[in-house]
């Protein structure tokens, strides 16, 4: 949804969720993707 435009306060009241935790899960989700995407070879560097 943050791709999208949403705001943490907007996901946040959607899900029923807090503020922080919709941060949470943003942070561990683009920290996943970027392991997978590590893995499988599809770094910058």
């Amino acid at each position: 949804m943050r791709i999208n435009g949403y705001s943490y306060y907007d996901i946040a009241l959607k899900y029923q969720i807090s503020e922080g935790s919709a941060r949470v899960i943003d942070f561990r989700t683009k920290r996943r993707i970027k392991e997978i995407l590590i893995k499988e070879e599809w770094n910058n560097e």
